[in-house]
């Protein structure tokens, strides 16, 4: 492949919101290979280097100094609906004076697995903290599984950095256990619900337990500028330690409010049934805005799904009605994330004037995508289309330049990755991810992970693209709108720069060509349809790219980002270097003779045992003819709490807004939320 046709391929998404179309899109019909062979590859590291509780030998950048890293991660927000054109402040200091990622996504698309693969550096079939709600996730699940005990602050703090945190960690952090901090946070002052009886999102109600103390809520405040206030104060803290900081500030904005019945009392499958759900709450001063904005319709919106999966065709389509009440929710969406957007310019100006701008990186995204009508599925997230699974990413800092765009794919966990790499602490020791371009390029950032000679060895240079991305879900599927629930919501799939292929636990599978259909309106391999029917240049494609689902279906570490080397070792198969090597006419037969993967039910979490991959190994096959033999039924065995973290440093600066909080009264507390809940007309007081 010459260096024009790479460079040809490195192409903006379709959506107007980040990137206008590429007037040079190919179609399958006449070269259906040849678009697929865009995908460049991507040589993986060795396994972990640096950790909680190692020695880490620490790389200064070029000034001598270790960059600050602010993070900031809000809640649901879109890429493909034009969220961040409303963001003056963003577009001021991150779109127009940084780096837009333009193809950034998330591998599970619902907020906890999500958050949990940017803490851990991994895929969700990794970390394994794979649902929202217990037993399979939330914050129970967290400390069950100690996914504390080796993660991004801990990796941090033994280069050297103070760590802080506020806001969202994840779901279920509550009165029940808000006095198990998570580890290695110098300061840990994160959102902290009464428990799941209680409102679960709710801006204008804003409670946050610090460091594992009792519950304080800020009465008359909103939430977002209670989070602004409590980041500005970190960041003179920080600085008035004279050490370099990570900052992780999480949002709420822009989740829909959250209304929640006794969910305790219910079994683990029912308990998203008890949830409702409403458009977020904007701040006083932004209710008015944006009255004439109007929801932007792509061709999927309320699309024709006769060729999608079975549960999917069987759902009604949307009203007049039902689309009226979706511009409303995006509204409210758009007026939420206008105090983030204030947040985000006082930010910037207090690192002017505390002189650490130029010594700081600041990295901007969402935990999950989100979807407002597309192919009729009201509004939410949890499915394999783009809307669900791409997110904005923007980043600024030293040596970046300002404007400009990277369309290579990246992902979550390679956020850990690049920080570590920015820390000048190498490579995270669990990472199934890579550092981001245009930062691997950057002084002191090579030199980073060259410090460990396992990495060198493994990974003879930085600079190489992702060959694809595996994205994957367990469980029910919810629409935000109308209150549908979507069950055997349970899939995989696998995305490179021109195609997807999924695979439902129902047997059902997807194929899109990107290029010529980026809305997903046709799916190439539609009910009725088998791998011995279909044409053989689909026949074709659908071999490789299942292949490479299976192999990255149960990944880890450098299988994750190296995957062709698995071939080498597959009777028949051959070290390959890049996926349009595996579309050599001669491997025709090796591809096809691989069994292809498959669940063996739908389960609401991830099993391994539930997910037949050719390139599992036999003790893992064993186990999954065991399972299917029993019922496919997991028990997991108890656990014991860990005691919660030692703070490590004080806070010299406290927020203004401190001054409005006040202790949590429990019990008037929980009556209040059960009036509420009766009261239809006191809900609807604060639409």
């Amino acid at each position: 492949m010459t260096s024009k046709e790479t460079t040809s391929l490195l192409r903006p998404p379709p959506y107007e919101s980040i990137g206008a179309a590429d007037p040079r899109r190919r179609g399958w019909s006449k070269s259906l290979l040849l678009s697929l062979l865009a995908v460049g590859i991507y040589v993986g590291f060795g396994h972990f280097r640096s950790g909680g509780g190692d020695s880490v030998q620490v790389k200064k950048t070029t000034n001598g100094k270790q960059p600050n890293i602010i993070f900031i991660i809000t809640d649901d927000q879109d890429a493909t609906y034009d969220s961040l054109k409303y963001m003056p402040s963003v577009q001021k200091w991150l779109v127009r004076g940084g780096v837009n990622y333009q193809n950034h996504f998330v591998t599970t698309p619902v907020c906890c697995p999500s958050r949990a693969s940017i803490f851990r550096s991994q895929y969700t079939h990794s970390h394994n903290l794979s649902d929202v709600f217990p037993p399979h996730g939330g914050y129970t699940k967290w400390i069950k599984e100690d996914l504390d005990k080796d993660y991004l602050p801990g990796w941090l703090k033994a280069a050297g950095y103070s760590t802080w945190f506020t806001g969202k960690f994840v779901v279920e952090y509550s009165l029940d256990n808000y006095f198990r901090v998570p580890k290695a946070w110098d300061v840990f002052d994160a959102f902290s619900i009464p428990n799941l009886t209680a409102l679960t999102v709710r801006f204008d109600i804003p409670v946050f337990s610090r460091n594992g103390e009792w519950p304080v809520i800020y009465n008359g405040q909103y939430q977002t500028d209670v989070l602004a206030q409590k980041t500005l104060a970190f960041v003179e803290s920080a600085v008035a330690l004279r050490k370099p900081f990570f900052i992780y500030t999480a949002p709420s904005a822009c989740h829909t409010t959250v209304y929640a019945r006794d969910t305790k009392k219910l079994p683990p499958e029912e308990a998203i049934g008890a949830l409702s759900f409403e458009p977020p709450i904007p701040a006083d001063r932004h209710k008015h805005l944006f009255s004439d904005v109007e929801l932007p319709r792509p061709p999927n919106f309320n699309a024709s799904r006769e060729d999608k999966p079975a549960w999917l065709r069987t759902l009604p389509y949307l009203s007049q009605q039902n689309a009226t009440y979706l511009t409303w929710a995006y509204r409210q969406r758009l007026r939420s994330l206008q105090a983030v957007d204030e947040f985000v310019e006082d930010l910037f100006t207090r690192l002017e004037a505390t002189g650490e701008l130029d010594n700081t990186y600041v990295f901007y995204t969402a935990d999950n995508g989100y979807h407002l009508g597309a192919h009729a599925l009201g509004m939410g997230k949890e499915f394999f289309i783009e809307e669900d699974i791409r997110v904005p990413m923007l980043a600024r800092g030293p040596g970046i330049p300002a404007g400009s765009v990277v369309t290579e794919q990246t992902l979550h966990l390679d956020l850990a990755a690049t920080f570590t790499a920015l820390a000048g602490a190498g490579l995270p020791r669990i990472t199934d991810g890579k550092v981001f371009p245009i930062i691997r390029d950057l002084p002191g950032v090579k030199e980073s992970v060259e410090l460990h000679e396992e990495a060198v060895s493994a990974r003879k240079e930085l600079n190489v693209k992702r060959p694809a991305t595996l994205v994957e879900f367990w469980g029910t599927g919810a629409d935000e709108a109308l209150g549908r629930l979507f069950f055997n919501n349970t899939w995989k799939a696998v995305r490179t720069d021109d195609a997807k292929y999924v695979v439902h636990c129902t047997g059902e599978r997807q194929l899109y060509n990107l290029n010529e259909d980026p809305y997903e309106l046709s799916n190439l391999l539609p009910p009725g349809s088998t791998l011995d029917t279909i044409p053989s240049n689909l026949r074709k494609v659908v071999d490789r790219l299942d292949a490479l689902l299976s192999l990255l279906a149960h990944c880890s570490g450098e299988t994750c980002v190296d995957p062709f080397a698995t071939f080498l070792h597959v009777n028949g198969g051959k070290q390959l270097a890049s996926l349009s090597e595996a579309f050599d006419p001669s491997l025709d037969e090796f591809f096809r003779g691989i069994p292809k993967f498959e669940f063996i039910g739908c389960p609401a979490w991830y099993d391994p045992v539930n997910e037949i991959s050719a390139f599992d190994s036999f003790e893992a096959k064993t186990a999954s003819k065991a399972y299917a033999e029993q019922g496919g039924t997991t028990v997991f065995p108890g656990f014991a709490l860990d005691p919660w973290s030692k703070v490590e440093v004080q806070q010299a600066y406290t927020a203004e807004v401190e001054q409005f909080g006040a202790a949590l009264v429990k019990e008037p507390w929980m009556e209040d939320v059960q009036r509420f809940l009766r009261d239809p007309k006191l809900r609807d007081s604060f639409r």
